[in-house]
């Protein structure tokens, strides 16, 4: 929304285990190494699905690993909340 650009690469998609493993190219944030995985399971009691989402990342020069894990957080919860709206 504010035009930053957010450039990711696909490192790996398994489709049976249902996990995609993704790094950050080139991005707004204060990290660097960003490697993520993100792994969807089923739930058998409610037919539903559970989306683990894991990151790992040395923060960047000035920048503590709870800072950036912090502005992480407050940048993909926005994607997290819609992906929920969509499927519900």
């Amino acid at each position: 929304m504010d035009g930053s650009i957010y450039r990711e690469r696909l490192v790996g998609l398994d489709e049976v285990d249902r996990k995609l493993r993704y790094e950050i190219v080139e991005a707004p944030l204060p990290v660097r190494g960003y490697l993520s995985t993100l792994h969807v399971q089923p739930v058998a009691d409610t037919g539903g699905a559970f989306l683990c989402w894991h990151a790992t990342f040395d923060p960047a020069e000035g920048t503590t690993a709870q800072e950036a894990a912090t502005i992480l957080e407050a940048a993909y919860a926005p994607a997290l909340t819609g992906l929920h709206t969509l499927l519900t």
